[in-house]
């Protein structure tokens, strides 16, 4: 067994906080600490199972580079079995997680968590694809997104944008002009309001 120990809440960790459960790493529910800082624990077994290998992608959507000097964001995917996404700046990553709902953190550096997550107009059971970054996202940034579909149910792309907001990468523009459409509903994180664009 492999275990590596990152600091709570700190800066220095790599963005191993976001890349060790795609790796198989299991985050322990309690932490240890060093004097009184708290320590997280990441741990595999080896040798492990293989793993079947993802069934392959058969949507795919390029958003344009963002425009604005700061991107807060999320994208959460329905009627798909897996999704992922990425972008063109090397310290952006996104993380899946499956069956989107209230309590769910949005982002790896930050500790916001969704409320009032209803209905397919804020992606609910969908696959939430967690930006590790709240909004550091460098200029200029292009993001890719790739889904399987389920077979049962057409694949249907959400990105959230902050109500009035100006880290929105001229997205909030961009996003109705591309087929998205723009719901206002209950949907926030610590009572900010996000706006969805579903296609």
């Amino acid at each position: 067994t492999l275990c590596v120990f990152l600091m709570q809440n700190d800066y220095r960790t790599g963005n191993w906080e976001g890349k060790l459960p795609n790796l198989g790493f299991v985050k322990t529910s309690t932490a240890f600490k060093f004097g009184n800082y708290p320590m997280d624990s990441y741990c595999k077994d080896f040798p492990e199972a293989p793993t079947p290998s993802p069934p392959s992608s058969d949507t795919f959507y390029d958003f344009p580079a963002s425009t604005t000097d700061y991107l807060l964001h999320g994208m959460c995917v329905m009627g798909a079995t897996h999704a992922m996404a990425s972008g063109d700046d090397p310290n952006l990553f996104y993380t899946p997680m499956a069956d989107f709902n209230d309590g769910v953190k949005l982002w790896d550096d930050a500790n916001y968590i969704t409320n009032n997550v209803l209905g397919d107009a804020s992606c609910e059971g969908g696959i939430y694809l967690r930006p590790n970054l709240i909004s550091r996202i460098a200029k200029n940034t292009a993001i890719s997104v790739e889904a399987a579909s389920s077979g049962t149910e057409p694949v249907t792309l959400c990105v959230f944008l902050m109500t009035n907001d100006y880290r929105h990468g001229n997205w909030d523009a961009y996003l109705p002009t591309a087929g998205f459409t723009k719901t206002v509903s209950a949907f926030n994180f610590n009572n900010y309001g996000m706006d969805t664009y579903c296609k």
